[in-house]
């Protein structure tokens, strides 16, 4: 078999049924949603018939529970972690949260303090009440809804307490709640539906 950018020929002939979707652009190519498409293919964890952007959200509308799960798997996520563990795994001196407090000025957690220290009240609360679907919804929503990397800043002007932004940190990204807008952060008023 030879694989060729468009198409896969097998013994000389071409095989229809094998084309393979090709990003527009390199954002498109390098995003979180088609290597999730590629490792899913490769791993034989999505159905065959997930084989663009549009399928894949198709199966997202289709079977929820099962995209969830996969994309779950994909990230490294496992409900024998716990809330605490899948949401807090990521360790080091990065700020991983900011909170903009009553006397006009933040308070920054790193990954190891929130690791090892005292959350606030409503992002306890939160976690406290997050069940393993929510997980692996939230990771989908993050990867494959807004392509949320390690590297992000997702600043919150929404509800307090809501889960959605604290989801960014099942990916390892930096959340910022309230305050004025931060420099490079993506910033949300309301949980972009996933898949719309």
């Amino acid at each position: 078999m030879i694989k060729t950018p468009n198409h896969i020929v097998c013994r000389g002939k071409l095989d229809p049924a094998s084309h393979f979707w090709r990003p527009g652009d390199e954002a498109e190519a390098t995003g979180t949603p088609a290597l999730f498409i590629e490792w899913a293919r490769a791993t034989l964890h999505a159905p065959a018939s997930v084989q663009d952007p549009a399928s894949l959200k198709a199966w997202a509308r289709q079977a929820p529970d099962a995209c969830a799960a996969t994309v779950a798997a994909f990230a490294g996520l496992s409900a024998a972690h716990g809330q605490r563990g899948n949401f807090l795994r990521f360790r080091g001196r990065r700020i991983a949260l900011r909170v903009w407090t009553a006397s006009d000025a933040y308070q920054d957690w790193t990954r190891d303090a929130l690791h090892n220290g005292t959350l606030p009240n409503g992002i306890t609360a939160a976690l406290n009440n997050a069940e393993w679907a929510d997980i692996a919804r939230l990771a989908a929503g993050h990867l494959l809804g807004v392509d949320t990397r390690p590297d992000d800043t997702i600043q919150w002007f929404g509800a307090a307490g809501a889960l959605w932004p604290i989801g960014a940190w099942l990916v390892g990204a930096c959340v910022v709640l309230g305050g004025p807008l931060q420099p490079g952060a993506r910033s949300y008023h309301a949980a972009p539906p996933w898949p719309d």
